[in-house]
């Protein structure tokens, strides 16, 4: 089996909308993920629940949202990115994630 992680930092203020109504948006269109790609094998979406500001430069980057889905196969994690479900996500999200960061992993 194969987890992928996905951690997101969002814009001040995008399209129009807050930061936490954009956070809300992505997580609703990440939830709704299992229901158009099939091979998602669980889903797990969840919000940053307190603000920690960063301290001093060496301090990690604290992230407002993480997905962490579970794949059977690679040959499925590697389908994810070009879905057209992902790829709408990808469009409808860009102009409010600041910063990213992923991993896949083998369990």
């Amino acid at each position: 089996m194969i987890k992928h992680i996905s951690m997101f930092s969002f814009k001040g203020d995008a399209g129009g909308k807050t930061k936490e109504e954009n956070i809300n948006e992505v997580r609703q269109l990440l939830l709704d993920l299992p229901s158009q790609i099939p091979f998602i094998l669980t889903n797990e979406v969840g919000a940053q629940i307190k603000n920690t500001p960063e301290t001093g430069a060496d301090a990690p980057p604290v992230y407002d949202l993480v997905q962490i889905i579970t794949f059977e196969t690679p040959e499925n994690a590697a389908a994810y990115p070009a879905h057209p479900a992902h790829l709408d996500l990808v469009r409808r999200s860009d102009a409010m994630v600041e910063k990213m960061a992923m991993i896949d992993y083998e369990v």
